[in-house]
């Protein structure tokens, strides 16, 4: 519905409530409305902008709300899916409406609505990108440079040490769609799955007790 028209109504119930008893027909005609539009907004009807689209499962607010949480999750590198994207807009409806449901399409037709700068891209996950760099030549190459080193310094082996840590997600290992304003296909896994961190710590000489101190 246009602005000009909004406008026009709201002219005509402003006329409707300066008289004691409107003639509602009379001043539709007056405003170029029609009588049941004028008659509708007096009994409360809402416009249609402002009506809640019923294919649409969210308010307004409530997208706006989902878009923000996409964009969280994009900016710390972890892009939703489209199905954490769902599970997370199923959260948000059924804390009015307990019961309600999503159909299967529902993420999918969301994410086509977003605004130009989300695309969806394929998610290339970080461990098998470093799977593709360790090949054989790399790593005896720095083995030697570290042996260099070692030696240039004088740095015994009980002062060396390995510390390593690694985060991964479960049932997350291979590239999937996500949904993205950075445009980078190389991002961390994300979203709802447990997540599972390991860390390994190793001295050169081998030496248990000097770790517990």
């Amino acid at each position: 519905m246009s602005q000009e028209l909004e406008d026009r109504i709201s002219n005509a119930l402003s006329a409707c409530s300066a008289t004691q008893k409107p003639n509602v027909s009379a001043i539709a005609r007056e405003f170029g409305i029609t009588s049941s539009i004028l008659r509708g907004r007096l009994k409360g009807h809402k416009s249609r902008n402002d009506r809640i689209p019923t294919n649409k499962a969210l308010d307004p607010e409530q997208e706006k709300a989902l878009i923000l949480w996409i964009d969280t999750l994009d900016q710390a590198y972890s892009p939703p899916t489209a199905g954490q994207i769902q599970a997370a807009a199923l959260q948000i409806v059924r804390r009015h409406e307990p019961a309600r449901t999503l159909g299967k399409n529902w993420a999918y037709d969301f994410i086509a609505r977003l605004p130009s700068r989300f695309e969806t891209i394929k998610q290339k996950p970080m461990e098998k990108a470093r799977y593709e760099v360790c090949k054989p030549g790399y790593i005896v190459s720095w083995y030697d440079r570290l042996q260099i080193t070692l030696k240039t310094y004088g740095i015994a082996q009980k002062n060396l040490y390995n510390f390593d840590e690694t985060g991964f997600r479960i049932g997350e290992g291979k590239a999937q769609n996500v949904v993205s304003a950075r445009g980078n296909s190389k991002n961390n896994t994300g979203g709802q799955a447990e997540s599972l961190t390991g860390i390994e710590c190793v001295s050169a000489d081998a030496n248990p007790e000097r770790l517990d101190r």
